[in-house]
């Protein structure tokens, strides 16, 4: 199966934290997070794509529950945001794109790890 290099650290913080420290490698940190998940989500559309094409029960299943998380997904994120004081302080700018990325990055793993079994 597919397996995704990460000879760097992307850019994943956790959950309880509250303000992001900018260091010079951030941006880059950003870009390989992106990068990664960019080749993660290829995978991944190729996966259900063989789920769809088989049709049945399975492939109606997968795309109903397709949907549903491309539905829900920006508004988890959105009001995650709204609700999160880091977004409002001086590097808002910033900790909302590591949040994007680590928000949709964990959806995209997720879905390979599961469509992957």
């Amino acid at each position: 199966m597919f397996v995704a290099v990460q000879h760097f650290r992307p850019y994943r913080p956790s959950m309880n934290q509250t303000s992001d420290p900018i260091t010079p490698d951030f941006w880059n940190r950003i870009a390989l997070g992106t990068w990664n998940m960019w080749f993660e989500a290829s995978q991944v559309v190729w996966l259900r794509s063989m789920r769809l094409a088989g049709g049945g029960r399975v492939g109606e299943r997968e795309s109903r529950r397709m949907v549903n998380e491309k539905l829900a997904a920006p508004w988890e994120l959105a009001f995650g945001l709204v609700f999160d004081p880091a977004t409002y302080g001086q590097n808002g700018a910033q900790h909302v794109a590591g949040e994007s990325v680590r928000h949709y990055g964990a959806k995209v793993s997720a879905n390979r790890r599961r469509l992957s079994r």
